[in-house]
């Protein structure tokens, strides 16, 4: 939803959210999507603090600890390393290059339109393919952006790199339900999991998460911690739901680009000498091998 960055000194702005449909209340649909969502969820007793280890096998590596505390507003927590390791080090004994979140939306009586005015239907990632209306996201399905496009405007703070500490990943959302779209008594359910992938964003494993919910009063958005989850998200919050999703980033890793650029700078240079020789042998002036252009589609 609203996405906003807590760095350890500074709460970054919240970016509003663009929703102008009248609620249709689904008693039935939210009942069932609920059944398949709670099958995985733990309760919590006191409804506002999560606090799970994240393990290799026998050796805790890290933990989620994630609040609904009133003073903050909204879902504030944190993926840590293990005190005393870094998140490169818990990364590195997973087995995966870096971390991000992984949400669904279960129950929205009013979703929000995707990027350029796409049609979202509960259960739905967030962001879902592109990001929302007028606000951009890239094309992986994970909670922080892993890459931006050349030229394409967004919003560096939700950027995976941004949010992630040398020890900590940040995870904060502040979904508002003001402004016309809900009635007084509408709630959002929500489904956030850990999630270790590669340098590319390709998904690896996931690690367990939390479930909480957004209540709309009239005037205020409450929000409530509901459970721990300690499985991976059921198909039908993931794989039945990202079809839109691309598996990695199209942006070429640092390396690959400056091999890239190497390999161009060689081959007019190649060419040219190649001409030269061929030239002399037949007797003939040097001739220009002229010009080319070699495209990358990025997307």
């Amino acid at each position: 939803m609203n996405r906003i960055c807590v760095s350890p000194t500074a709460q970054r702005p919240v970016c509003g959210r663009a929703v102008f449909f009248r609620i249709i209340r689904r008693s039935v649909l939210r009942a069932s999507l609920s059944i398949v969502f709670l099958a995985a969820a733990i309760p919590r007793s006191d409804g506002s603090t999560v606090y799970l280890d994240v393990d290799a096998g026998t050796e805790i590596v890290g933990h989620i600890s994630v609040t609904d505390d009133s003073q903050i507003e909204g879902i504030v927590g944190q993926f840590d390393a293990k005190a005393g390791t870094s998140l490169a080090q818990a990364a590195a004994t997973l087995g995966v290059d870096h971390f991000n979140w992984y949400q669904v939306v279960v129950w929205d009586p009013a979703p929000p339109p995707g990027g350029g005015g796409s049609v979202t239907t509960v259960p739905y990632v967030d962001p879902p393919p592109g990001g929302y209306d007028g606000q951009w996201g890239d094309r992986l399905p994970w909670y922080w952006d892993e890459y931006s496009l050349p030229g394409v405007q967004y919003d560096p703070t939700f950027q995976v790199s941004y949010n992630t500490k040398p020890d900590w990943l940040v995870f904060n959302d502040v979904p508002d339900m003001s402004g016309g779209s809900f009635d007084p008594g509408a709630m959002l359910d929500f489904g956030t999991w850990l999630v270790g992938v590669d340098q590319y964003g390709t998904f690896i494993s996931f690690y367990g998460g939390f479930s909480w919910e957004a209540t709309y009063d009239g005037v205020d958005t409450h929000y409530a911690l509901t459970g721990e989850l300690t499985a991976p998200p059921p198909d039908a919050l993931y794989q039945n739901i990202i079809g839109g999703f691309m598996t990695a980033s199209p942006i070429p890793e640092p390396a690959a680009i400056l091999l890239i650029m190497f390999g161009l700078a060689l081959l007019p240079r190649r060419r040219r000498a190649s001409y030269i020789v061929a030239g002399k042998k037949a007797g003939q002036s040097p001739v220009s091998n002229g010009c080319f252009s070699l495209r990358l589609r990025m997307g």
